[in-house]
């Protein structure tokens, strides 16, 4: 081994965020385990540590000394016989100022109940009968995603939804499911949506579900944005949290069913912040090294979460892109969704979209562009602002969801859809419905996430009434549906919160992460309520793919075969050409109806008054109150008839 520099150089963030110390101890072989024919590595990059220990779980407790690596002055190793298999391990490390830790393996694939402990655990051998390892086949058309981002919990959980496995992955994977009342519920109902990509929220194991307590209905609950261990399953969605194998085999079966059953899977992942710091294995084997701190070495909060992580050092960006393609291969994911991802840089997310490109170019990243973190000189965050540096990545467009929706910091918030909104909202929504927020650059609608729910924040029913106390049940559907079609409508891809088709409710919670089940459980017969929605829902996204302009993703062609016809307060006409026939759009948010000045006689009707009708034949135009109608010129042989 080479001689070590002198590490009295590195004892603040400040110098672990030095280009000298990455320059001497980044390190790009294998970390974590690896599993040969009849022994086990252990590798762990713990530069600044003076002594590093593994502790070892295995009928008794041994502690073995890791020999620092003749490879990288960073890494630290041990070769142990094969027969250790089901151990539970940590590693106890000695620093140069004289304090130590204990932590997990940062890389550990297994882990023990509540994530106490790593596990010894080939978890890329662990595979369910029948799981395919292969990559989906077929090219994704990207101008046709849609993604349904639901909580495994709140779909399986309910008392009467008839799923067994209650709370768990596998109880969406129990098929022709129903409610008490004889309505689709689980998988069940997923099938029938028209969905082509389901978003689970996070499934990785997160810290604030204790495991070992009861987990049935209206015992605990939590989104999961408090990562834990990045690289394994969530033990409270397991049959047997006890058993690390089980998470992990439970898991890729549900992920074997849903590809099963025609949908893609998108994974919701937090790297952005860990759930506290101090118990937080990154931080535990190189303290100071992978978050970011000011200048008093205090960690900055721009998350909100207490820490940030640093992507711009080189072996978080490293750990962030070795994590992502472990799950993309050892569980065949095909996407994922990046929480603040604007915290990130824009380097880290330029590689992962590479990394990613090399295990399948069909693998989709989306992610929250907001300007956040405090991000060193010279490194660009990975926000909307800079979406021309980022190719293959798209961003959720709140430009959009505010104007159709109102602002979310302000529960009385008026916009399009509630009628707040004037000539300028109208326009506004006609920019995003091209593909692009104004004034973000925007390389294609490809990056363009068109929403106007998810999990943050209220409903787009709950948001509604707020605003509009006095409006009844029947009108408040009639304007989430309206929302539903200007989402089908417009170019990117459309996303939608699980029940946002049965108009959900979570009786007005801005935030319910930590609420009861009462609050979240899905809400499956919630469509004998709202038939309308419910039916709409699907029936608009049968539509999208069947319009062929929308199939467009560059902006000149798009401005060039859409034209703004007419923009006032809650009303929009806009002409769009799909290169052979013409079509109209109406969108109609007031109360009253709408006449407007357009002889319709040589067009087809394909939606009107919040119906799919088909190519029906109409002479009189007339737009009903909180509607949208698109129609189509006939062809010559329907005109000559």
């Amino acid at each position: 081994m080479s001689q070590l520099p002198d590490m009295s150089r590195f004892m603040t963030p400040e110098s672990l965020h030095s280009r000298e110390f990455n320059d001497i101890f980044a390190y790009a072989g294998p970390l974590g385990l690896e599993f040969l024919e009849d022994r086990v590595v252990f590798r762990l990059w713990a530069p600044t540590a003076e002594r590093v220990s593994l502790l070892l779980f295995f009928h008794g407790e041994k502690q073995l000394d890791m020999q620092r690596s003749d490879i990288s002055p960073g890494l630290w190793e041990l070769s142990l016989p094969g027969d250790c298999e089901g151990a539970q391990y940590l590693y106890r490390l000695s620093f140069w100022d004289g304090s130590s830790r204990l932590a997990a393996d940062p890389y550990a694939r297994a882990v023990s109940v509540n994530g106490r402990y790593a596990v010894v655990l080939d978890a890329e051998a662990l595979l369910p009968e029948a799981f395919s390892t292969e990559r989906l086949p077929g090219t994704v058309d990207f101008s046709q995603i849609s993604i349904y981002e639901l909580h495994i919990r709140d779909m399986s959980i309910g008392p009467l939804n008839g799923i067994s496995a209650k709370g768990k992955f596998l109880g969406l994977c129990e098929s022709d499911t129903v409610t008490a009342a004889g309505n689709p519920s689980g998988l069940h109902f997923l099938k029938g949506l028209g969905i082509s990509h389901i978003q689970l929220l996070p499934i990785y194991d997160f810290a604030t579900v204790n495991e070992e307590a009861p987990l049935s209905f209206g015992e605990q609950y939590n989104w999961g944005y408090d990562p834990l261990h990045y690289n394994s399953p969530e033990g409270s969605y397991a049959t047997d949290p006890e058993d690390p194998a089980c998470r992990i085999l439970e898991l890729k079966t549900l992920i074997q069913t849903l590809h099963a059953a025609g949908f893609r899977v998108i994974m919701d992942v937090v790297y952005n912040h860990v759930y506290r710091l101090e118990l937080s294995s990154l931080e535990n084997t190189v303290p100071g090294y992978y978050f970011r701190f000011d200048p008093s070495g205090r960690p900055y909060n721009g998350t909100g979460c207490g820490n940030e992580t640093a992507s711009e050092q080189p072996m978080f960006r490293r750990y962030l892109i070795d994590s992502l393609s472990y799950w993309a291969k050892a569980y065949n994911l095909d996407g994922f969704r990046l929480d603040l991802m604007g915290i990130h840089d824009v380097e880290t997310l330029q590689a992962l979209r590479a990394a990613l490109d090399k295990i399948d170019p069909n693998i989709f990243i989306i992610g929250e562009g907001w300007s956040l973190g405090h991000h060193p000189e010279g490194v660009l965050r990975a926000d909307q602002d800079h979406a021309h540096l980022l190719p293959g990545v798209a961003f959720f467009n709140d430009e959009f969801r505010n104007a159709l929706r109102g602002n979310d910091f302000d529960a009385q918030s008026r916009a399009f859809l509630s009628g707040g909104g004037d000539e300028n909202t109208s326009r506004c929504i006609f920019s995003n419905m091209q593909g692009k927020p104004l004034g973000k650059p925007y390389r294609s609608p490809l990056q363009n996430i068109i929403y106007s729910e998810s999990h943050d924040n209220r409903t787009l029913y709950d948001k509604l009434k707020s605003v509009l106390p006095e409006a009844s049940d029947a009108e408040l559907e009639r304007r989430c549906c309206l929302a539903f079609a200007i989402q089908n409508l417009s170019h990117g891809i459309v996303f939608f919160h699980a029940g946002q088709d049965l108009l959900r409710s979570k009786s007005g919670a801005d935030n319910s992460y930590n609420l009861p089940d009462s609050i979240n459980v899905f809400p499956y017969d919630r469509c004998d309520r709202f038939p309308l929605a419910y039916r709409f829902f699907r029936d608009l996204l049968k539509c999208r793919k069947d319009l062929p302009f929308l199939r467009q993703t560059d902006y000149p062609a798009i401005r060039q075969h859409e034209h703004l016809i007419s923009a006032e307060a809650g009303r929009l006409h806009i002409q769009i050409s799909d290169g052979t026939r013409l079509w109209h759009l109406f969108i109609n948010a007031r109360t009253e109806s709408w006449q407007p000045q357009f002889q319709p006689e040589e067009y087809e009707l394909i939606i009107h008054n919040v119906q799919l009708l088909h190519k029906k034949a109409v002479e009189t135009l007339e737009i009903p109150p909180l509607s949208l109608t698109l129609l189509r010129l006939k062809d010559s042989s329907q005109q000559e008839t």
